[in-house]
């Protein structure tokens, strides 16, 4: 028996967000705004607050963005045994602005270079029964996802356009995926055609995967997982900030595959999660429980 559901290796980072109709002008002021963010731990935090048990495999320094990093993986029930703490280490920052209608542009600012411990993340992999990450350094990613396959352990990537540097880097992220869930960028940006229900079950075919999601913004969501294919659009509801919202989604993707949803009931209920969590500021604005979504659901076919 696995002790986790879920090790999601990716740092935390933090998110400085500024709430505009526009730029501001010369003379002007706007209200500034920090939370903790970052992609896969974004995805960690909902995960955590849907009621897995989820590890985080990530670094922090030991500064106020350290404290504010952390605060935020144990308020959404995230474990940090297996968090490195590195003093000298600065935290990577995205400066978020967000327009009247809830949409984002991201400025992201890298922090520090940092060695990662090896030996944290393979002992977090060999305890968990799915391994969540962004892989954008694909060594790194191939050495841990083929450990993952030695301990039983399903690999899930998040695959977004920055990742693929080439064709061929992006068929080595899949040789060693389970479950590969694409943006829609990171769909266009790879195979440079809009995505199918024949493409995804090719995709699925040609690197055995178990599941292919990709998500098309708020045209919904299209996916293949075996012989399921399910197409739906999304949710209409007042939108206060879309930041986090792909990152929410797969978090409650993973929860759905944990839960053994069919594929169309997964779809559904990774979409409502998203959908409540955009109606707050923040990439974590208002991440809900099982129960919220459930209720959501009943009140939105």
């Amino acid at each position: 028996m696995k002790k986790f559901d879920v090790a999601a290796l990716g740092s935390g980072n933090i998110d400085i967000f500024l709430s505009i109709p526009s730029l501001p002008t010369r003379g002007g002021k706007v209200v500034v705004g920090e939370q903790a963010g970052g992609t896969v731990a974004n995805s960690a935090c909902a995960m955590g607050q849907l009621g897995l048990n989820v590890v985080s495999v990530s670094c922090v320094g030991n500064d106020h963005s350290a404290s504010i990093i952390l605060d935020g993986f144990k308020k959404y029930h995230v474990n940090c045994d297996f968090v490195q703490v590195i003093p000298e280490l600065i935290a990577n920052t995205a400066i978020i602005f967000i327009d009247e209608l809830g949409e984002k542009t991201l400025v992201y600012s890298p922090g520090s270079d940092h060695e990662w411990d090896k030996e944290k993340a393979l002992q977090a992999i060999a305890q968990s029964r799915y391994f969540y990450t962004m892989p954008a350094d694909i060594e790194k990613f191939r050495m841990l996802a083929e450990y993952s396959r030695s301990q039983m352990t399903k690999v899930v990537v998040d695959i977004e356009p920055h990742i693929i540097a080439t064709p061929e880097h992006l068929a080595r992220i899949l040789h060693l995926a389970d479950i590969a869930i694409f943006n829609y960028d990171g769909f266009i940006r790879g195979y440079a055609t809009e995505p199918d229900f024949t493409l995804l079950h090719d995709i699925q075919d040609e690197y055995q995967l178990d599941a292919v999601v990709v998500t098309l913004d708020v045209r919904g969501v299209i996916a293949v997982k075996g012989n399921e294919q399910v197409k739906i659009g999304s949710y209409t509801i007042p939108v206060i900030d879309t930041t986090g919202a792909g990152d929410t989604f797969n978090g409650a993707f993973v929860y759905s595959l944990i839960k053994n949803m069919p594929l169309i009931e997964a779809l559904k209920f990774a979409s409502a999660t998203a959908a409540i969590n955009i109606t707050a500021l923040g990439a974590r604005g208002h991440l809900p429980t099982p129960s919220e979504v459930n209720i959501f659901l009943s009140q939105h076919d």
